[in-house]
């Protein structure tokens, strides 16, 4: 079957320019076309310059026709997540505040992308700061999943991964502290990649205050699309050049001859549900039959415990930008919490609130964490996960504060179901997430979680491609 040109990846498009069958000008206009075909329903783009994009286009294809000295990026229209800053768009980060904020400069990952040749087109829609696992802002409301108008595409890069998805682009850049490039690939059957933290820049992202100099701990810029070698085409590009000499690039290997991978798909805290569970025992089944070695792996001895460490460390880190008066409420909260509310339930005031020196010993418990979790890249290439419990879900307008989420028969605060994806935030590894199948029970996608050790993340995109392969590629939504 012949892939429409609008579904096929950044590469094919990048290649098809470069043997003249294309040019970046028809590239836009293709976009642009989806995006005013599928743009309303899905919520996906908030901001367009398609008079800028245009020319970039026109100036590309001449300085191609001319043997210029081109970028690996070249001509290629993409679209940037509204948390991150980009020269000549607004930069709203989903809040009111902001509607009308525009930077002087573009985030460092975005200067990156821009200087290898990509031209951006517009931003993508995320949820107020980023600060949520589904995209619904009051500026821009909800963004659905292609694979089901009203079903939510997940968060906070919820715009970026629709807009991949619907083939409205076929690359973009988008941000992850607690499964945000995750969370929106695994609702709308793309992949997605958060590197090793540090590995790219993660400034630039509004989450409250323009202007930090400090990246937030645990945040990470990284790539999605609906090709894994596009996840290393764009890598290569992002990669800061003095985070990657400070912390040590990440290094290039081969693919396994023989791959084996740890298996992580069951814990009480996250349950998946049944149509989840299913799909992943699937594709594991159809590794196992194409010759990947699989066994069960738990990586870490306590993942309550791990899971808890995360989310504290989590809104310690968001706290920074939180108002005084809800430090103040949040620190009342923290000292009147019952011996239960001290875990889960708590998390958010605790981290908030903490004390340098309470900070300081749960990052030792973090150091002792990643010792543990490294014995495991001994014996396995790379570890499987599910990404959430669940498929897309249904918009949910209740405020993010009081919104509950249903595990192991329970009502639990909104953010227990990012359980999956809190190892690789909290340790700062690399992940991919990958189109595992298709959910009977919804109809709806789900995505297979790939951690690897960190800076290792050639390697694991180099397994990507071979799982995404053996698991049969990439699937349209039915859109169009």
């Amino acid at each position: 079957m012949t892939v429409p040109l609008h579904y096929r990846s950044a590469g094919e498009w990048l290649a098809l320019m470069e043997a003249g069958e294309t040019s970046s000008r028809d590239l836009v206009e293709l976009c642009l076309e989806r995006i005013a075909r599928h743009g309303g329903a899905l919520g996906a783009v908030v901001a367009l310059d398609a008079v800028s994009a245009r020319a970039a286009a026109d100036q590309a294809d001449r300085a191609r026709a001319h043997n210029a000295e081109l970028g690996p990026l070249h001509g290629l229209p993409v679209t940037i997540k509204d948390t991150l800053e980009v020269a000549g768009f607004v930069c709203t980060s989903g809040a009111e505040k902001y509607r009308d904020y525009r930077p002087g400069r573009h985030a460092p990952a975005v200067r990156r992308l821009v200087e290898a040749g990509a031209i951006v087109l517009g931003k993508t829609n995320a949820p107020q700061f980023g600060g949520d696992i589904q995209t619904d802002n009051p500026l821009f409301g909800p963004t659905s999943t292609p694979w089901r108008i009203g079903h939510n595409a997940g968060g906070s890069s919820g715009g970026a991964a629709a807009a991949v998805a619907a083939g409205l682009v076929p690359l973009e850049l988008g941000t992850d502290l607690a499964g945000s490039l995750r969370i929106p690939a695994h609702c709308c059957g793309i992949v997605a990649h958060r590197p090793s933290t540090g590995a790219v820049s993660a400034l630039g992202q509004l989450a409250g205050q323009p202007g930090r100099r400090v990246p937030m701990d645990m945040l990470a810029a990284g790539p999605l699309a609906r090709d894994p070698g596009d996840l290393a085409l764009a890598l290569e590009v992002l990669l800061a050049p003095g985070a990657a000499g400070r912390l040590g690039r990440p290094g290039r290997s081969a693919e396994p001859e023989a791959l084996k991978l740890g298996l992580w798909l069951e814990a009480p805290e996250s349950p998946p549900e049944p149509g989840v569970a299913e799909v992943l025992a699937a594709a594991v089944r159809r590794l196992e039959g194409a010759g990947v070695t699989t066994a069960p792996c738990l990586p870490v001895e306590d993942a309550g415990r791990m899971f808890e460490l995360f989310l504290r460390l989590m809104y310690a880190a968001m706290s920074v930008e939180f108002p005084d008066s809800l430090l103040g409420r949040l620190a009342g909260s923290a000292a009147t919490l019952s011996a239960e509310g001290r875990g889960l339930p708590g998390a958010m005031a605790l981290g908030a609130t903490l004390s340098h020196r309470s900070w300081l010993g749960l990052q030792e418990e973090r150091l002792a964490l990643a010792d543990q979790v490294a014995r495991v890249f001994e014996t396995h290439d790379a570890l499987v996960c599910p990404v959430l419990h669940r498929s897309a879900w249904p918009h949910e307008a209740t405020p993010v504060a009081r919104r509950q989420v249903v595990l192991g028969g329970r009502a639990q605060p909104w953010m227990t179901q990012a359980f999956w994806i809190a190892l690789p935030s909290l340790l700062g590894l690399p992940a991919t997430v990958l189109p595992a199948g298709i959910d009977q029970a919804s109809g709806l996608p789900v995505g297979l979680q790939l951690i690897g050790p960190r800076h290792g993340d050639f390697r694991l995109l180099a397994i990507a491609r071979q799982v995404h392969a053996l698991l049969g590629g990439w699937r349209p939504p039915p859109l169009d």
